[in-house]
């Protein structure tokens, strides 16, 4: 008998996880892509979040209960970097704003900051719940 392929496995558990509340998954795919300018500069563009990374990185909304007040959970965090005064094309900061929100809806934290001084009060934000 044929073993099945990772993409159909995966696009089962995908499919499986799309039924449930509190949770949010989306494919991570890494790797480097080669880019040739018009005018013959290539440019070498890794995408994904890092070599090793798994190929699913999602959200689960936790309830806190008196049992698990001491542990350590993490929280997932996103951190979008803008230059003071740039502008981002209406469609690209529309769906940036919204997976912010979808971060933050489901107990994450996110934000945008364009000044490397509000790295360190984002994290202490990012570590109160």
């Amino acid at each position: 008998m044929k073993g099945r392929l990772e993409s159909e496995i995966q696009h089962e558990v995908r499919l499986a996880l799309g039924t449930q509340s509190g949770c949010v998954f989306f494919r991570n795919n890494v790797g480097m892509a080669t880019f040739v300018s018009p005018a013959g500069k290539v440019s070498n563009v890794r995408y994904g979040l890092s070599e090793g990374s798994s190929d699913l990185i999602g959200l689960v909304a936790v309830s806190i209960t008196q049992a698990m007040v001491g542990q350590v959970i993490g929280r997932f965090c996103a951190l979008e970097l803008k230059a003071p005064g740039s502008h981002t094309a209406k469609d690209r900061a529309e769906k940036q704003e919204m997976f912010r929100n979808l971060v933050n809806r489901m107990g994450g934290y996110a934000e945008v900051l364009n000044d490397p001084q509000q790295a360190l009060p984002a994290l202490a934000r990012a570590r109160r719940l």
